[in-house]
């Protein structure tokens, strides 16, 4: 079984690497110039875009570093869609360059007259000034980007095979007489293939349970620098978890999306079954469930409590067209997606899964733009046309990126320790098919 791209299909991934290059840049340059003229809306539209791709990418390393941790078949098939993924991180972090200097468009806190004249932000001042709010970013960035290097880079060791290789990377010889042969001849040692693969597998599973802890520190702080400190007087503690969630949710349904848009062709073909799409199909309504636990836990406390300082965050967002957003979340991102999943035809199909999958990102994208859009006074939807041309102008160049990072390696993971239970789960649906189509004809 060949785990490399058919040159059909790297042609067919060419051409549409072209089409989301070409969109998003003349997308982005006209919201450039259009910055001239409403600065303050650019940054506010390019922000909430921006916040929506870097979802996708910080939840698409989540899931790999879980999959890490607990292994299974589902994993073996996205890997190499989740690691094209987090390879997108470095450019997410040159796409923050415009949020970074729209600062003193976006939050309050950067205006030293609004400062003089509230004695709340003269307290904040200690955590939410420029220098130290750039300190962090960078901060945040180095730390992500540094696990998915790391990931990314056992894992093309772990393809290589062999206990040479993977010594080799450490600084170790080999170990015995036929390794030795090995290096000699230029080719790991057939035996020792098992043994390499275990050695990159340990590696990336001791990384990802620090790295979860990693993410899910830097991803609070992060969420409240960039989004929920556009409005200083409101504090969560949920807020973080909230974010989180949702870039699970983004990551997830992108994931499951080109999967099956590459399921019907090979390699992917050959492993890809009902029963690893009814995984994703569980996968997702899990994740939908616990982002709606977290919309519903913020709000609860927040009702409880009423207090002024809490509920001003809800306040906006009942008012000038937002409630009719608030009552889409529920209905679009909620109820339908979670009564089609529970629906064993929905899951094990990849057409209807698709659909659900579009709508979950697509209404994710709207939830972004839900937390940051009217924290800004008198802002309402359909407010500007930046709102709609800015996404496809960020996420145009981050799908570029992406499927040029996608086409840089086999779709499949060489040694994946998961890999024969993968395709031992394709053989009992084999199986079971003859058995229905046997069943049928007597």
């Amino acid at each position: 079984m060949s785990s490399s791209l058919a040159p059909e299909q790297r042609e067919w991934l060419d051409g549409l690497q072209r089409r989301a290059l070409i969109v998003g840049a003349v997308a982005l340059i006209v919201c450039v110039l259009g910055a001239f003229f409403s600065p303050t809306q650019f940054f506010l539209a390019y922000l909430a875009a921006y916040m929506f791709c870097l979802g996708i990418g910080l939840g698409s390393l989540v899931i790999l570093m879980i999959y890490h941790l607990t292994g299974g078949a589902w994993g073996f098939i996205v890997r190499r869609i989740l690691e094209a993924t987090t390879r997108t991180i470095p450019l997410l972090a040159v796409l923050f360059v415009p949020v970074a200097c729209g600062v003193y468009y976006l939050y309050l806190w950067t205006d030293p007259d609004k400062v003089a004249a509230d004695p709340s932000l003269q307290y904040k001042q200690i955590y939410l000034n420029v220098p130290f709010f750039f300190g962090r970013a960078v901060l945040y960035f180095v730390l992500w980007s540094l696990l998915a290097y790391l990931l990314n880079r056992w894992s093309r060791i772990q393809d290589q095979s062999g206990v040479w290789a993977a010594r080799s990377a450490s600084g170790f010889p080999p170990s015995d007489s036929r390794s030795e042969s090995a290096t000699m001849s230029g080719m790991p040692p057939t035996d020792s293939r098992s043994e390499s693969a275990t050695i990159m597998a340990e590696r990336m599973q001791r990384l990802s349970g620090p790295g979860l802890v990693v993410y899910g520190i830097s991803l609070t702080f992060a969420a409240v620098d960039w989004v929920m400190s556009l409005q200083p007087a409101f504090h969560s503690t949920i807020f973080g978890p909230l974010v989180a969630t949702s870039e699970l949710l983004s990551a997830l349904s992108f994931t499951i999306l080109v999967l099956i848009w590459l399921s019907s062709r090979p390699p992917l073909a050959e492993v890809v079954s009902p029963d690893a799409f009814r995984d994703f199909g569980n996968l997702l309504l899990t994740f939908l469930i616990l982002w709606a636990y977290m919309v519903f836990f913020q709000f609860m406390l927040i009702w409880i409590a009423n207090l002024p300082y809490e509920v001003i965050w809800y306040l906006p967002r009942s008012r000038d067209g937002w409630e009719w957003v608030t009552w889409a979340l529920f209905v679009f991102t909620l109820v339908v997606p979670f009564f089609s999943l529970l629906m064993r035809e929905v899951k094990e199909n990849p057409r209807p899964l698709a659909k659900v999958a579009w709508l979950v990102l697509f209404m994710q994208l709207v939830f972004v733009y839900y937390l940051v859009v009217p924290n800004f006074p008198d802002t309402t939807i359909l407010d500007h046309w930046m709102d709609f041309l800015t996404p496809l102008g960020v996420g145009g160049l981050w799908l570029a990126y992406f499927l040029y990072q996608l086409k840089q390696g086999p779709l499949l993971p060489l040694h994946d320790l998961s890999r024969e239970a993968a395709l031992h789960l394709r053989e009992l649906d084999a199986e079971e098919s003859h058995e229905e189509e046997e069943a049928a004809r007597v």
